[in-house]
Formats: structure tokens, C-alpha cells, sequence
């Protein structure tokens, strides 16, 4: 007889007790939603004739209904059925019993612990315990409170979502329409509330419609595609509150109701015109629509309204990536505020004396479950598993998936291009300061005296305090130091008034970046296979610059005698059509000039299965005919009472800025939105925005005119540190990815060498052309993951792939594998659960009975086609979309 349970992990305790004290003493750290819930059961010996042996054990669960004190010590009374050795016909009774049990689970509205403690046999109690360690009766507020948070952290603590705790259990939160309905009436009352639990990493002030209450509705309800269910929820939440239109437009849109979520739109922003969820909802309609120009100057009216949010500024870069002006995308990037990544709350118990992990004995016996442990591997051993990448987290990953589509759109020696056309490089600054230096020494030289000191030089009067290091300040400039000054570099990041060298912005660093070549093959350009060249809409769409006054000054060939200058007419044509390197022989590969040079595929190696993959990146370039480096650029994004870089750039367009113009940074403070009466009009008609703002925004080089000095830094901005550490990752994951292409493109044109990758690197692989936004050479890596070894990120990958694809057969084969590992580690959780989102999608797609038929042909286990078939059921239970045919 075994005192332990025969299907729930359980932590054996040194000292009866102890993970209660612990948590009792841990609830003040506490912070948002709390951990996961807490059921720690006494079991004693009966059989010992000296006296009672007992035992306490506890394990972590999520989903259990804890609306009230009796469902809670059901599930206790539940696990009295699970006791390891239950007695036979004949047998003896069990050695070992349940004696008592207690239950906790976190209020995150009040930051309280809701216990429920069950003796066997006697009676249930249920009280609360503060963070003083203070014992008080619950009430009925309480208990709803309670009954949320916990369905909150069951729906947001998704595996998927990077909540890893060992032995975790997570059983199905609400099973049928009428829990649903005792949900979201808990929801509804304490919905204005929800500000009490906090928010995502990326919020910087917790709204009613930006918090933990609104991310889990709106979750719960998207990942079905129930989004008609989640409209007549908000629609009873609206009259009391306009800001709640922006979660009640973005269900009408889903649900394919456009017309009730645009008079939505319009009603609550003649009521409410700062509000940004209110813009931005908006803004992602006109996105939808391909309405740039309108959606730009909204996501522009809510940088203004909430100018301290990192959604604001991220919406308005993302408007900028979508409308192809990269330039102000840059800029508006390097002005986000950025925050610390707040992780979820975890529990933190102590070391326990043994620790019981059953297997489940119906899977067992149909299949071998030692493939789906989890398995670790030493990131020392292969490159792939030391890249910075995968380790970003909030924001910095946000602002990294913005560089990748910069990348994915115009090519990292375009991307390098636009770097310096806009940021202050530090060559330049270097540069500038000598000059600067030597004409302060000349002027202020006495007559009398050649050997005097030269007196410091004081800073303008109107100049701003001298800043600390990363922060913006612009050095003065003198005229005649212009031209000499521009000159191709790497972005700085520190003050002009306080210089400080990065360890990571050196120059040697820097012509590696721009040369990105492989040391093994000097003389196959790895861009060439890794990024496509700027669209030719892009190409024509941007309007002169200084580039065309620079020409004959600055020769990024260093063959200005031979080549004539270029005319404003003529600028378009000679940058689209000028010839590029195709052999050694044509360029040469140096920090002025890279050489792309195309990867020959068409011989085919011994490895047939891996053939896909270079092929496809051979035909998507990442080379973009060879410019001259931007001299100058508009005004960076700034926040107090700074106009942004659009208004910048078209107001300088008409008067351009003078040489001592200011270079401070954003301080993130409080700005005035536009009036009401231009945000109420933008918010009146879709079709009235379109007809208001320009097509297109002046770039920003069109704020220099040719009076201005040549290469001017007084028109770029200083790059902030992060930013310039994140091009440094972004540098990082390119070169991995290129060296492990051109190690398979190697494999595959020479017989004699040896190409072997781990699961682990295969699916770091997989990881790293994800980011890079390459799913068809992602999709190639993850499968030969799974092949040498079971991985559940790599099988998750594919799902969503084959989703994607249609491909029905291959879905179902990772849903099946996907379910045998989310048994095996305690996770009965149904929905929501990435698994069912796309079981639903396919559902939605190809219709109940035919993905049924489908796993009929699989010829599964019974066990196996039983995990499967619990999506079906809860399709069927919430009528969803394709169930009836």
C-alpha cells in the first residue's frame, strides 16, 4: 500500500505543514493574478499500532471552480478515490487514508488567500487569510472575486504563454454554456474592477479595457472565434462606460459586423476622442481596409493621447512598417518607452523531501512514453543554443519583431542604410567634436600669447543640461565641418555632452555587421539568400533626397571622376536599375562596398530531404542596389510638446531647420491631444479620413534642402542604447542563420562532408528562421526536430503550420502527439488551450464530420483517438462554427 495518489503529482513535505507556512509568508509578493492554486491533503497510517503516522503532500492546479467553499472541497473529496493500492474483494482495507485536506486559492482583486480546509469525516470550513497572516470570514464578494481570478489564471497561465512549473496539474475550467454563463456573470459585475489585477508587460497604465479581466475575456472568446458571444457581453457594458466600445468594435469586426462596429467607433469617439484603445481600434479597421495614410495620422492622434504607452508608439511604428516608410518607422521605434518585463507570479516552496510523478497507465500500455520527457541540452555545445534572441521578453521582443519585418522588407544593407540616414553615427559625432574642438582652440587663441590654453566653450543659452550616457543632446555644429563630417559608421548611443564608448557600437563590430560575410566562404554572400531587395513600390515611392546633392561629394564607389551625377528625374531610374554583383570577380567584398554574390543551387547533394531549403532562399535576395548613404533625416519622435516625426518632416520641408536646431530625446511626459473637434472628425467617417490627410507623408530626408550643410548630424537623432543593442541581435541571429544554410547547402553539393544537426539545434533552427519571418524554411527545420526526437514547441510549430496549409491529415498527427504529451504531464485542460484553437480553426474550415472521418482513417488506439476527441465534444457542447456539417 503506497501513501501516494495514483493520477496527481504530489511534493512530499520534510515537515507536516511547511507549504502553507511558506505561502502564508509569501502572499505580500504577490503582485497580479497570484500563482496557481495551492491543495495540500494530510494522509495517515492506521495501520501503525504505536501511534498515527501522517503524511502531508501538495501539488499546484489550475481550472478547479472556486465559487464557492463546497466545489472546492469536492475536488478534495475527489481525491480520496485516487490513493495509490485500492483494496480488492478480498483484500485488506488500505494502509493509507485521506485525514484532511485544505485548499487555497489567491484573490487577486483583494490580494488575500480564500482557504477552504475539509476534515474526513467532519465538516468544511472556509476562511481567508490575509497577508499579516490574519484569519477573517469570507463573504459573498469575495468568493465571486475569488471564482475569477481563478478561471483568469486557468485561461491566461496557458502552457503556450511560457508558464512553466514543475508537475502543474490543469484540469478543464468550464465545461459547459451554464458554467460559461456563471462566469461571465462573475465577470460583468467586476468588470469595473478588473484595473485591481494589473496588466500585460506592454501597458504601462492599467485601464478598464487594458487589464488582466479584458486580456482573458477577450482571449477566451477569440480563440474559438466566438466573437459574437463576446459582443452581446460588452454590449450590456457599453452605456456606462464609451472606452468599452474599443473591445465591443474589435468583436463586430471579427464577427463580420463592420457596420455596428464603425457607428460603435463614432459614437464613443464624439464621446471619448483621447481615448487610444478607441484610436487604435480604428486605426486596425482602416489598416484592414489598406487605408495607411488615415490609420497613420490616428495611430498619430493616440501617440498624443498617451504618450508614455509603448502600445502607441508600437502602433504607430507598425502603421509606418505597413505604409512603407521605413524611415519614421525607425524613428518612431527608437522614441517607445520601453519597460521591464514583469513576469507571472509563481509560487516558492520549499525543497521537498521526495517528489511522486504517476504515469498514466491506459497510455502506457498502447505506446512508449519515455519519448515525451523532457530533455536538456548543454547550450555550449552548439552556437544555435547561445543566440541573445529567444532570451527577449515584453517590449524588446516587440521592438525585435519589428526590426525582423524591417529586414524581411528592405534587406539588412538597406536596413544599414536607413540606419545612418537617420541616427547620428559615430563616426560622425567623433568627427564633428575634433573639428568643433580645433575651431574653439583657433578662435579663442590670444594675440599676445601662443601658448595659452584654450578655454572651454561654454553651451548656448537656450541649449538643454548636460545629459548622462544613452540620454539626447545635441553637440553645436559649425558650418564648414559639414561635409567632411558624413561619413558611413555605426549608430552611437551615447550623449555628445558626456561621450562614452559602447561595448557593443565598435567599429571593428560594426564592418563585420556591414559585411555579414562567412569566414569558411569568403565568396558566397550570405544576404543574398536571406532577405529580398525593397519592393519596386517602395523604390518608387521615395521622393529625392540629399543623397542626389551628395552624389558628386561623397562617391560610395570611390569613382566619382567616372561617374556623372545624378538628377532629381533621374534617381529612381539609376537606383533600379543599377547592375548587381553576381561573381567574386564583380565586387569586392569591403565596408564601402559588399559584395552579393548568388549562391549557385542547382547542383542537388545526397541529402534529397533537405533540398527545399536553399532553394528557396535562393530565389529571395536580400541584396538592393548600392546607394549613397543618407546625409541628413527629419526630427525624430519626441513626446513633450514635440510634434512627431511626421509633422517634423513636412514642417521642415517648408522651413527647413537651423544649424543650432535642439536633439533632445523624448522624456516621456503628458501631452495635449489634438483638439476634440479633430479627433471627434476622425472618428465621424472612415471614408471622410482617407480624403483629409495626404496619400503620402514627405520622407523624412525632404526635410534638408540644399542650403542646409552637407551631412549635418543636427537632422539625425542619437540611437538609444537598447535599440542599438537589439541591431546587434538582430546581426547575430542573420549570421547563425546564414552559416547553418550554407552548412546545408554544402552537404548538399559535396559528397564527402558530413552535415549532423541535434533535435535541439534542428528546432533552435526552426526558432531562429521563425523570427526571421521564413516559415517555409522554419517548417523544414521542425521537421527533422521531431523526427530525431519528440518536441512539443516543434510540434505546436507544425500545427500551426499545417493549419495554415490545410493540410488536415498532418494536423491531426500533431494533435495526437500534442495530447499523449499534455497527458502525460498532467494537463487535462481542453480550452482554452492552443490545441483547440486550431482544432477549431480546422473545424471552422473543413467541417466536423470530414476532420472526423480523418482521425477514423488514422486507425488509432482507443486511448489515443479518446485524447482527440475531447476537442470534438467541445465543439459540439458550444456549437461553434462547422459542427453542423
Amino acid at each position: 500500500m503506497s501513501d501516494s495518489l495514483r493520477d496527481v503529482p504530489e511534493f512530499f513535505e520534510n515537515e507536516l505543514g511547511e507549504s502553507l507556512t511558506v505561502r502564508t509568508e509569501t502572499l505580500a509578493a504577490f503582485r497580479e493574478l497570484g500563482p496557481p492554486d495551492l491543495c495540500h491533503v494530510t494522509k495517515i497510517n492506521h495501520t501503525v499500532k504505536a501511534g498515527a503516522r501522517e503524511v502531508g503532500s501538495y501539488h499546484h492546479i489550475l481550472g478547479v471552480d472556486a465559487s464557492s467553499s463546497a466545489s472546492l472541497a469536492a475536488y478534495i473529496n475527489s481525491l480520496t478515490y485516487s490513493l495509490d493500492g485500492q483494496p480488492g474483494w478480498f483484500s485488506k482495507s488500505t494502509a493509507w487514508r485521506i485525514n484532511s485536506g485544505i485548499f487555497c486559492c489567491y484573490n487577486a482583486f483583494s490580494h488575500v488567500d480564500v482557504r477552504v480546509e475539509v476534515k474526513i469525516p467532519g465538516g468544511v470550513d472556509g476562511y481567508i487569510v490575509t497577508a499579516r497572516g490574519e484569519r477573517i470570514e469570507p463573504t459573498a464578494q469575495m468568493w465571486q472575486e475569488c471564482h475569477v481570478s481563478a478561471m483568469l489564471r486557468a485561461i491566461l497561465y496557458g502552457e503556450d504563454d511560457g508558464y512553466r512549473l514543475q508537475a502543474l496539474r490543469r484540469v478543464y475550467p468550464i465545461t459547459s454554456l451554464a458554467m460559461e454563463s456563471k462566469f461571465l456573470e462573475s465577470c460583468e459585475a467586476l468588470f469595473w474592477s478588473g484595473w485591481k489585477l494589473g496588466s500585460g508587460s506592454e501597458i504601462q497604465m492599467t485601464t478598464l479595457v487594458r487589464n488582466h479581466l479584458a486580456d482573458g475575456l477577450m482571449r477566451y472568446f477569440g480563440a474559438c472565434g466566438r466573437y459574437n458571444v463576446a459582443a452581446q457581453f460588452f454590449e450590456k457594458l457599453y452605456p456606462r462606460d464609451s472606452e468599452v466600445g474599443a473591445l465591443l468594435a474589435e468583436s463586430y469586426f471579427q464577427a463580420n459586423q463592420e457596420v455596428k462596429g464603425v457607428r460603435i467607433l463614432y459614437d464613443s469617439l464624439k464621446q471619448n476622442p483621447a481615448s487610444y484603445p478607441l484610436l487604435h481600434a480604428q486605426a486596425d479597421f482602416l489598416k484592414g481596409k489598406q487605408k495607411y495614410d488615415a490609420a497613420i495620422q490616428l495611430s498619430r492622434f493616440a501617440v498624443k493621447a498617451a504618450p508614455s504607452e509603448f502600445a502607441a508608439w508600437a502602433k504607430l511604428t507598425e502603421m509606418y512598417i505597413e505604409a512603407d516608410n521605413f524611415e519614421l518607422a525607425l524613428l518612431t521605434l527608437n522614441s517607445c518607452p520601453m519597460f521591464t518585463f514583469t513576469d507571472k507570479d509563481y509560487p516558492r516552496m520549499p525543497q521537498p523531501a521526495r517528489i511522486h510523478l504517476p504515469v498514466n497507465t491506459d497510455l502506457n500500455n498502447v505506446m512508449d512514453l519515455t519519448d515525451y520527457d523532457p530533455r536538456t541540452m548543454d547550450p555550449s555545445e552548439s552556437y544555435l543554443l547561445r543566440l541573445p534572441a529567444p532570451g527577449l521578453r515584453g517590449t524588446f521582443a516587440k521592438a525585435y519583431a519589428f526590426l525582423a519585418q524591417l529586414v524581411k522588407k528592405v534587406g539588412w544593407d538597406e536596413l544599414l542604410r536607413l540606419r545612418s540616414s537617420v541616427f547620428v553615427m559615430e563616426d560622425e559625432y567623433r568627427q564633428q567634436k575634433a573639428r568643433e574642438e580645433g575651431h574653439s582652440l583657433h578662435s579663442s587663441q590670444p594675440e599676445s600669447s601662443g601658448t595659452a590654453t584654450a578655454a572651454p566653450v561654454p553651451p548656448p543659452k537656450d541649449s538643454p543640461p548636460q545629459a548622462a550616457v544613452g540620454s539626447h543632446s545635441s553637440p553645436s555644429t559649425s558650418a564648414d565641418a559639414m561635409a567632411e563630417a558624413f561619413q558611413p559608421g555605426k549608430a552611437t548611443t551615447e550623449s555628445p555632452a558626456n561621450p562614452v564608448q559602447s561595448p557593443l557600437a565598435t567599429d571593428q563590430t560594426m564592418a563585420g555587421m556591414e559585411r555579414l560575410s562567412l569566414n569558411e566562404q569568403p565568396a558566397a554572400d550570405p544576404f543574398k539568400a536571406a532577405s529580398p531587395k525593397p519592393t519596386s513600390d517602395y523604390l518608387e515611392q521615395r521622393q529625392p533626397d540629399d543623397d542626389d546633392i551628395f552624389e558628386e561629394v561623397l562617391d560610395w564607389n570611390h569613382d566619382s571622376s567616372s561617374k556623372p551625377p545624378l538628377t532629381d528625374a533621374g534617381l529612381a531610374t539609376a537606383r533600379t536599375q543599377e547592375p548587381r554583383a553576381t561573381s567574386p570577380t564583380q565586387s569586392k567584398a569591403s565596408v564601402d562596398d559588399e559584395s552579393l554574390i548568388t549562391v549557385d543551387t542547382d547542383n542537388k547533394g545526397s541529402h534529397p530531404q533537405l533540398t527545399e531549403m536553399p532553394n528557396r532562399l535562393a530565389n529571395d535576395t536580400l541584396s538592393v542596389p548600392r546607394e549613397s548613404p543618407s546625409s541628413a533625416a527629419g526630427k525624430a519622435p519626441a513626446i513633450d510638446d514635440q510634434p512627431l516625426p511626421s509633422d517634423v518632416a513636412a514642417e521642415n520641408h517648408e522651413n527647413p531647420s537651423p544649424a543650432g536646431a535642439d536633439l533632445t530625446g523624448p522624456t516621456h511626459g503628458n501631452t495635449e491631444a489634438k483638439g476634440p473637434e479633430q479627433a471627434t472628425d476622425a472618428g465621424n467617417s472612415t471614408t471622410e479620413l482617407g480624403d483629409t490627410f495626404p496619400e503620402k507623408q514627405p520622407p523624412l530626408a525632404a526635410a534638408m534642402t540644399h542650403t542646409d550643410m552637407i551631412g549635418s548630424i543636427h537632422h539625425k537623432r542619437l540611437c538609444e542604447r537598447w535599440l542599438d543593442n537589439l541591431f546587434m541581435v538582430l546581426y547575430e541571429d542573420l549570421r547563425a542563420y546564414i552559416d547553418s544554410m550554407s552548412e546545408i547547402y554544402r552537404s548538399q553539393t559535396t559528397p564527402q562532408s558530413t552535415f549532423r544537426h541535434t533535435a535541439a539545434e534542428w528546432e533552435a533552427l526552426g526558432d531562429l528562421a521563425w523570427r526571421l519571418l521564413y516559415k517555409p524554411e522554419a517548417k523544414e527545420a521542425y521537421i527533422h526536430s521531431v523526427q530525431l526526437r519528440f518536441s512539443p514547441k516543434s510540434w505546436l510549430q507544425l500545427l500551426i503550420i499545417y493549419t495554415e496549409e490545410g493540410n488536415l491529415q498532418m494536423a491531426l498527427n500533431a494533435v495526437v502527439q500534442l495530447s499523449i504529451y499534455q497527458e502525460k504531464w498532467y494537463n487535462h485542460m481542453v480550452y482554452p488551450s492552443a490545441i483547440a484553437a486550431n482544432v477549431v480553426r480546422l473545424i471552422r474550415e473543413h467541417g466536423l464530420s470530414k476532420v472526423q472521418n480523418v482521425l477514423i482513417s488514422m486507425n488509432l488506439a482507443g486511448p489515443l483517438s479518446k485524447l482527440v476527441t475531447r476537442y470534438f465534444a467541445f465543439a459540439q457542447a458550444f456549437k461553434l462554427e462547422g459542427t453542423e456539417w
